[in-house]
């Protein structure tokens, strides 16, 4: 089920363009966090599930008979009409605060759609996002991208990483915190710009002294109107009216929020309408267009009531079946599958392994066009428009999860991610094009298409191999320098006689004479045996390819026996590396 494919929705298509675009900015309710798991102490918020709408309303539900159904905030509204006789109203806030246990929403473990989406912000691609929710779960996904692996047995575990948390998050959850952001970041890919616009459980923690429990909105009469938040009134009016908003886990009848967007909607009904026929109804949508993953199989009111009016305002006709394909269920998508409900994980597994598909397109595009540094090998253009066939029937293997990885990354950029950062960190592939074509050029090379063949090897200096092999001949991908000594444990060598290691770079790359060639430690079985390493970059491979014969229409496999001929006879080609200065300089001069 999570193995990537192509859909072929339109409003899917649109969609991930306008995450692309930088025009997207998602609206995450509770329903992105229902499946979290709790590592906190109490077991009474997690025996009853507190951290999901049924759990809320159990804890405050003794003496109501229809509770079920009721929502929550009219629950809430009750609970404070009992308990505020014999006190005033804002030491009752503080008791419905602590009776439904807030506090522990902050002990909740990210879910595969928090990572999912800390990803897109790591490319760079989501401004900002806006959600309902008080837990921290999208904050520690995102500095777990970093490489930050949070203990979160331990109490306070988030107040050790404090200062890093302060450089690279930005959540604004009230007025002194709107005025202290940093706009100018946004879209970089190493900050995240959150706007809770509900409250904040980390900033309950930190100001509970200071009467943040009114911050805390739960009851009917606080999610009426904005009051004095109009930073999360202005803020949420703008993006409606300039973005794609995509409403994904929201499902409740919250006032202020249905209420604002049907005010922007009508806007549109005093502007000049286009007729349906040609845009609407040919998904040329505009880009303020909002989108709805609903989890349920049919869509909720609140969610038909949105399309519907956006419709009817934009179009001037109420057309209930246009404004149905604005809401993507499980069967808009899954049109081949047995119906079930689109949860969050994955609907946004989808979405990224979309923009990964559509960024790597992208990155083959400007090999094609010699924008890259690995344009300067001998017939790249028509290298990589084959390697772009290549990657059409690839990429469903290399853009599914990888088994048993915690981060929830694709293989692809799992691979990245361990060659550039030795897995401690994610690795974006919007910012090191250079570097996605070349893995994808020796990923070509081998035509490895069963990826359980391609093993990785750590060695004890830190630095991970990617191990690849053409017809009988085994090098290595690697993305660091080489050092001398370095010791691969617990692997099958085939070839006593030497092996070839080419390097993965983020841009123009060259090796000293001294680090081309060093000595490695492999361990098997308690016996060691001592290899040499011949280190190869694309500049070299491009240095190298000058004098060998290509055919334009078969350059891949032109490659392929090249590259072969190396990893047979690699101290054959690494004694013609040593070219004179001014040689150098030309080939530098070439990219």
């Amino acid at each position: 089920m999570n193995r990537f494919k192509k859909r072929d929705n339109p409003v899917f298509q649109f969609l991930c363009r306008q995450i692309l675009n930088k025009e997207c900015v998602p609206f995450l309710g509770s329903g992105i966090s229902n499946t979290c798991e709790y590592f906190g102490s109490s077991e009474q918020f997690r025996r009853r599930k507190g951290h999901q709408i049924v759990g809320l309303k159990k804890s405050i539900a003794s003496g109501f008979h229809n509770w079920r159904k009721q929502t929550l905030g009219e629950l809430c509204e009750h609970y404070l009409w009992r308990h505020q006789y014999n006190t005033n109203r804002t030491a009752a806030l503080v008791n419905l605060v602590k009776k439904l246990q807030i506090s522990e929403f902050l002990y909740l473990k990210p879910t595969p759609a928090h990572y999912y989406i800390a990803y897109l912000v790591r490319e760079g691609l989501l401004l900002q996002i806006i959600t309902t929710n008080y837990d921290c779960a999208l904050e520690w996904a995102f500095m777990e991208s970093f490489g930050i692996n949070f203990k979160y047995q331990e109490e306070g575990f988030w107040k050790q990483y404090k200062s890093d948390i302060q450089n690279r998050i930005f959540i604004v959850h009230d007025q002194h915190s709107c005025v202290h952001q940093h706009p100018g970041q946004q879209g970089t890919g190493d900050c995240l710009h959150l706007y809770k616009i509900n409250g904040c459980v980390r900033a309950l923690y930190e100001n509970e002294n200071n009467n943040y429990h009114e911050k805390i909105l739960l009851t009917m009469r606080q999610l009426q109107s904005w009051r004095e938040r109009r930073w999360a009134k202005d803020q949420f009016r703008i993006v409606l009216r300039s973005s794609t908003v995509l409403f994904s886990g929201f499902g409740s009848d919250e006032p202020q929020v249905i209420h604002t967007v049907h005010q922007i909607l009508d806007e549109y009904s005093s502007s000049i309408r286009e007729e349906l026929s040609s845009v609407l109804s040919k998904f040329k949508l505009p880009p303020n267009t909002p989108v709805i993953h609903s989890y349920e199989e049919e869509p909720l009111f609140c969610q038909l009531q949105i399309t519907n009016n956006f419709v009817q305002s934009f179009g001037g006709t109420f057309n209930s079946d246009l404004a149905r394909k604005l809401i993507l269920t499980w069967k808009d998508l899954e049109t081949q599958e047995e119906g079930d409900k689109l949860s969050a994980d994955d609907f946004w597994l989808w979405i990224y392994q979309e923009i990964q598909y559509r960024i790597v397109n992208m990155v083959l595009e400007r090999a094609v066009y010699g924008q890259l540094a690995v344009s300067a090998m001998p017939m790249s253009r028509f290298l990589f428009e084959r390697i772009k066939e290549f990657w059409k029937s690839f990429s469903e293997h290399v853009l599914s999860p990888k088994e048993n990885n915690s981060k929830n990354q694709t293989l692809l950029s799992y691979w990245l991610s361990l060659l550039l950062n030795n897995g401690k960190e994610y690795t974006p592939l919007n910012k090191y094009h250079n570097a996605v074509a070349e893995l994808l050029f020796f990923l070509a090379i081998s035509l490895k298409k069963n990826t359980e063949e391609i093993s990785t090897i750590k060695s004890t200096s830190g630095n991970w191999l990617l191990c690849l092999s053409i017809g009988k001949n085994i090098f290595y991908l690697s993305g660091a320098r080489p050092a001398p000594r370095r010791t691969i444990k617990d692997y099958d060598i085939h070839s006593p006689a030497g092996q070839v290691a080419f390097l993965i770079s983020r841009d123009t790359s060259t090796l000293l004479e001294a680090a081309r060639k060093c000595r490695v430690c492999f361990e098997q079985n308690k016996k060691r045996t001592y290899q040499i390493i011949y280190s190869f970059t694309s500049l070299d491979i491009a240095l190298l390819a000058r004098k060998y014969t290509f055919t334009p229409s078969e350059a891949l496999e032109a490659y392929r026996d090249f590259l072969s001929n190396i990893a047979q006879f690699p101290l054959k080609w690494h004694n013609r590396l040593h070219l004179t200065r001014s040689q150098r300089h030309k080939m530098r001069k070439v990219q």
